[in-house]
């Protein structure tokens, strides 16, 4: 009986942590000719937070956010991120260009 809850408790967990949202976003130099894709748990948190520059390569220390999507699962996250790493960044900016023309920093 005790293997049962527990085995219960283990993919109610791993449930959780694949339907958590997440974010995939894309940051850029006040140019916009260097990009930072990445992951996150929560975004507003992330861009606030000192911890952000920690993540941040030197050319993007102001760095403004250009785009993100929002995903429910987290395994489509990383794969969507992956996905976006590998764009050379005339793909990015033509994706950030859909939705963002003036390629304006976003405020959340």
């Amino acid at each position: 009986m005790f293997n049962i809850i527990a085995n219960f408790y283990q993919n109610q967990k791993l449930v959780g942590y694949i339907m958590r949202r997440c974010y995939v976003y894309i940051l850029a130099n006040r140019c916009r000719t260097s990009m930072l894709t990445g992951l996150t748990g929560d975004l507003r948190t992330f861009l606030t937070t000192d911890s952000v520059a920690l993540h941040r390569k030197p050319r993007l220390k102001e760095a403004d956010l250009l785009y993100y999507e929002t995903f429910m699962n987290v395994q489509q996250a990383v794969r969507r991120e992956k996905q976006l790493k590998n764009w050379k960044i005339g793909w990015k900016l033509e994706l950030i260009r859909r939705l963002n023309p003036d390629l304006k920093a976003l405020q959340l």
